[in-house]
């Protein structure tokens, strides 16, 4: 639809196309809202020039109105389309024909000069005189109203929307919100969700430049021409599409109607500013192929000299013990702040270099104070060379942990061999320094850092890390935030710190790729709320989390409901009820798909002991040895599907790597489970079962006084 709007507004260009080219883009002047062809002056009785532009800008809200009006029907025959539906369709109509409605409103400033001179009218309608006569003015008057709903309204709301986008994908309040985008960002990669962005400004140049320049065709032929090459060479640079054909077809298509225009050139008629400008432009672009190469070199030649960026802080951490929450810093305070964060599992490849860093490459230093950061040789050298070079420290104190006392540091002197000390030694840190900086760092103003808060407390801190430290903020971002409403439960060891951070990373990751709400459950009761939204369950296994009773409860009530809560007994006496519930229907309740990650190596398989003793005692402090066999079935049937790896200690591009194959199993979960409810959807009920669910509901209506009734949908074949 874009490169018929964009041949339409070549078809502008003011020169004579000639037959059978003429004829070829006449084809097209439907899709651009042109009713000359079909004569609709025949229907309203009037032929002029404005009911030609009433008739181009009120396509739309015609065309919107008969959207809502479907909306209405569905809603009448009981199948009602969702809000977000009928919002991308409506964004997908003003999208597609931008082009056309920025030309359709600025037509009436497309004036070119009469035969006769000392006059203009409009190209479009030569009998109208610009500026002078009565239509032309009612038309100008139109035409600015137009220009404010449609070109600058247009693009200011979709400019608005891709710069909040990275912001909102990290919010679990705003994916849910950008389903209605899908117009925008759902044709484009994830890393070129800005693709729409760039597209609708090169269809807003396609459509001025007929209007700006349409006294200098050989101009215009010359700027259209290098939109058109813009258009093919970034797609080939970006790729942006998400399938491999819309990519190639994108580039094959603009570099057409390159080709097009080069071949308009012998068509120009010159005139006196063709040859004023042109001549002046073709100097300009011949000297700028000197000019480029030059500043290419002197670039190359800067960066060879220049001193390195700085990092905006640098995470100091024990990667036992805070590893990925460090992870989770950096990647939360990205969506905050355009200063890069060094963590060592991303930026180091020697050690030796790690010191000079810090010394010279950084602004500040987030010292992640875990209980064992302060006894790890390297991070100790780390906080004296900040210290002696007088970087500023920020501790980020997490609630495991007392701020150590001087016989403390003394005790933590006894934990490092003389080889470690020797070794950072070589690299000018002394035990004395050490000492300094440890009573130094008692004295600073910290951060507090609730290691099992949510994913809106933590966000919340690191924003304020980001405040601490003065880092360059975005112009747009978000907090991050936990919703009820997710589609994706994310399960893991959450009685772990870093257990609950692996899933954190895990939630952002996967609402980043698949545009999804994602959450992380750490009560049973968050996991009730959250079930009956909910499509798929991402359990990330790690350490022990099968011997935790609190991963047990919030797995069984995730797989069976709220009768967990109210009849686990029932349940594991049933004789195959396995991880399944019935509502008071009879029907089985709709069951979560999952897909399991290992992001731990040393995390433990159950063996068949483990089983037995899980079947014979259960799991305390919450669940009784009558639940244990419910949750032996839950575990087999977990554990039966290969775990996905994921390295939650490696490189963002290691991780990335990972969770994009992680999120592609998720899809196809999400994909597989949404087909297999249509299919059930349209299977019959016997009069048996119809009469039993209408002695259920009345059983339930009378429970509840008549108030309400249940709007369970059922769909009836006759037998």
């Amino acid at each position: 639809a874009n490169a018929i709007q964009a041949l339409s507004a070549i078809q502008q260009i003011n020169v004579s196309w000639p037959y059978p080219i003429s004829s070829v883009l006449d084809v097209y002047a439907l899709i651009v809202f042109d009713y000359r062809v079909i004569h609709t002056s025949c229907i309203w009785q009037v032929d002029s020039s404005l009911a030609r532009f009433l008739e181009k800008v009120f396509t739309y809200p015609i065309a919107a109105l008969m959207i809502a009006l479907t909306v209405f029907i569905s809603r009448l025959v009981k199948r009602p389309l969702s809000l977000n539906s009928a919002l991308n369709a409506n964004g997908m109509l003003l999208f597609l024909f931008y082009i056309t409605l920025t030309l359709a409103v600025l037509l009436p400033f497309q004036c070119a000069p009469t035969p006769n001179g000392g006059k203009s009218s409009m190209l479009s309608d030569p009998g109208v005189i610009c500026f002078e006569s009565d239509e032309h003015v009612r038309l100008v008057i139109l035409s600015v109203i137009g220009i404010a709903v449609y070109p600058v309204g247009i693009a200011a709301w979709l400019v608005w929307v891709t710069l909040s986008f990275p912001n909102l994908i990290s919010s679990g309040r705003g994916i849910q919100v950008l389903q209605r985008y899908r117009f925008l960002f759902g044709r484009y990669k994830p890393e070129c969700y800005y693709f729409g962005a760039i597209t609708l400004g090169r269809n807003a140049l396609v459509a001025l430049v007929p209007v700006v320049l349409v006294t200098v065709p050989g101009l215009e032929i010359l700027i259209m021409g290098g939109v058109m090459l813009g258009s093919a060479v970034l797609p080939a640079r970006l790729w942006p599409w998400r399938t491999d054909l819309a990519s190639i077809c994108d580039v094959a298509i603009y570099s057409i109607l390159v080709v097009l225009l080069l071949a308009t050139g012998p068509l120009i008629t010159p005139n006196e500013s063709d040859n004023l400008v042109l001549p002046i432009l073709m100097c300009v672009l011949a000297l700028s192929v000197i000019f480029a190469v030059v500043v290419a070199t002197t670039i190359a030649m800067l960066q060879r000299h220049r001193q390195r960026n700085l990092y905006g802080a640098f995470l100091c951490h024990h990667k036992g013990g805070a590893g990925v929450l460090a992870r989770f810093i950096k990647m939360a305070a990205a969506a905050h702040t355009n200063d890069q964060m060094f963590l060592d599992s991303d930026n180091l490849e020697d050690l030796d270099t790690l010191f000079n860093i810090v010394r010279s490459e950084t602004k500040n230093v987030i010292v992640i104070m875990t209980p064992e950061v302060l006894k790890r040789i390297w991070c100790a050298g780390e906080i004296a060379t900040a210290f002696n070079n007088g970087i500023h420290i920020l501790p980020v104190i997490c609630d495991d942990l007392e701020m150590p006392s001087e016989r403390d540091f003394e005790s933590i002197l006894e934990l490092w061999t003389q080889e470690q000390l020797y070794t950072v030694g070589a690299l000018g840190i002394t035990v004395e320094s050490i000492m300094d900086s440890y009573r130094h760092l008692r004295t600073l103003p910290f951060v507090s850092m609730p290691r099992f808060g949510n994913i809106t407390e933590q966000g919340n801190v690191v924003i304020d890390i980001v405040h601490r430290l003065g880092l360059p903020k975005r112009i747009f971002s978000e907090m991050a935030g936990h919703t009820d409403l997710a589609k994706i439960l994310i399960l893991g060891n959450v009685t772990d710190a870093e257990g609950l951070a692996t899933c954190h990373v895990v939630q952002k990751l996967v609402q980043r790729e698949l545009q999804l709400e994602a959450t992380v459950i750490q009560t049973v009761q968050q996991a009730l709320s959250a079930r009956e939204h909910a499509s798929c369950m991402l359990v990330v296994l790690s350490g022990t989390m099968l011997k935790d009773s609190t991963f047990a409860s919030i797995l069984m009530t995730l797989q069976n409901g709220a009768t967990f809560m109210q009849n686990m007994s029932s349940l594991a006496s049933g004789t195959d009820s396995g991880c399944d519930s019935r509502d008071s229907l009879g029907e089985k309740r709709r069951k979560l798909s999952f897909v399991t990650v290992n992001a731990d190596p040393r995390f433990f398989f159950p063996d068949e002991k483990f089983y037995s003793e899980l079947a014979d005692e259960g799991l305390p402090p919450h669940l009784e040895p009558e639940d244990g066999l419910v949750l032996v079935t839950c575990y087999r049937s977990l554990l039966k599907t290969i775990a996905l790896p994921l390295m939650a200690h490696g490189s963002q591009t290691l991780i990335n790597m990972q969770m994009h194959e992680v999120c592609r199993r998720v899809q196809k979960s999400l994909s597989e489970q949404f087909d297999g409810g249509l299919r059930k959807r349209r299977i019959s009920w016997t009069a048996n079962d119809w009469v039993k669910a209408s002695s259920s509901l009345r059983s339930s209506t009378a429970a509840e006084h008549g108030h309400e009734r249940d709007n369970t949908e059922m769909v009836f074949v006759t037998m």
